[in-house]
């Protein structure tokens, strides 16, 4: 029997990937589109569009006609790189928190086996130190977009607990792959245009995931009994530090980078300074993930090497810039 799946976000970086894995693999999607995407076509309408995402969202459109078996929530309000909302936090908890609540409540309502959730590892904070992250780890999410999450995954733990719909909750890392966008982005970026780079006594260690590799995951927890009410920590399952990822980044590209050391006091001061605490922790800080769960309980092996995905991030990366000029 061919199951229905309802893909919010179908249109963004992980969600057009998400949906030709799905339909590969025999499923039939109905793609649930923000109307403001710039990848938004009026022809998609024969899906389901919706204006915004909070807890007024009328969804009962998006399950009439077919029998919905599983619902994978992927649209979600993002870090904005020029916040313009004068309380960017009520619009976070808007999206992020409130909007899946409704659309997991009506999607309890009509009958749906399993919600799959993606959050992020934020949740359980922007570092480690001593241990990487399981989903033993205490969380402790410190930016508005990680606490929006973590609320809308309570509030999914108790629609769960409440209705019987099984629940799947997913923390992935930085997901990296052709087409990739934001940090990931910038990094492409800096390594493309910059010759001389910090990096070079920086000795963290840094978790990430290929996006074909999320994709494989999240088809995993759909079918997989074991996968009904668990919280998920995912990556690659390959650590490196900023320094390695950045010379891989420019061996891809055929360039030739010089990096140089700065004391990291005074690389941490300029950017909390700055009020870029952020970016200090992204590019100095360690971020490792323990994905030993998802591995035996599901048996996820990622697919695609590290050393692969950042060729072909690359690869695409370097062809979008060329068609530009």
């Amino acid at each position: 029997m061919v199951k229905n799946v309802l893909l919010t976000g179908a249109e963004g970086f992980i969600g057009k990937r998400l949906k030709f894995f799905l339909k590969s693999s025999g499923y039939n999607v109905k793609s649930a589109v923000w109307k403001k995407n710039k990848n938004y076509k009026k022809s998609s309408c024969n899906d389901f569009c919706f204006e915004r995402i909070n807890s007024q969202t009328d969804w009962s459109n998006a399950f009439k006609s077919e029998n919905i078996d599983t619902v994978i929530h992927l649209a979600a309000r993002v870090h904005i790189l020029k916040e313009t909302s004068k309380d960017p936090f009520t619009e976070f908890f808007s999206v992020n928190c409130q909007g899946t609540k409704k659309l997991a409540e009506e999607a309890s309502k009509n009958n749906v086996r399993r919600f799959i959730f993606l959050s992020t590892i934020g949740v359980n904070g922007n570092f480690t130190i001593d241990a990487p992250f399981s989903e033993k780890s205490k969380v402790s999410p410190k930016n508005y977009y990680s606490i929006s999450k973590y609320l809308a995954e309570l509030e999914l733990l108790k629609i769960e607990k409440q209705t019987g719909m099984e629940v799947v909750i997913l923390r992935p890392p930085l997901v990296y792959g052709p087409e990739v966008g934001a940090n990931f982005l910038k990094l492409l970026n800096l390594v493309n245009k910059t010759k001389f780079l910090p990096f070079k006594n920086v000795s963290n260690k840094k978790s990430f995931i290929y996006l074909d590799n999320l994709c494989h995951g999240i088809l995993l927890c759909i079918e997989n009994k074991k996968a009904g009410g668990e919280i998920f920590l995912i990556s690659d399952s390959m650590d490196i530090s900023t320094k390695d990822l950045v010379l891989k980044i420019a061996e891809s590209m055929d360039k030739k980078i010089k990096l140089f050391s700065l004391p990291d006091t005074f690389v941490q001061k300029i950017f909390y300074l700055s009020d870029r605490p952020s970016t200090y922790d992204s590019l100095w800080r360690s971020l490792e993930i323990d994905s030993s769960k998802i591995n035996m309980s599901l048996g996820f092996k990622p697919r695609v090497s590290f050393d692969n995905g950042i060729y072909l991030t690359v690869e695409n990366y370097l062809r979008t810039i060329n068609q530009k000029n």
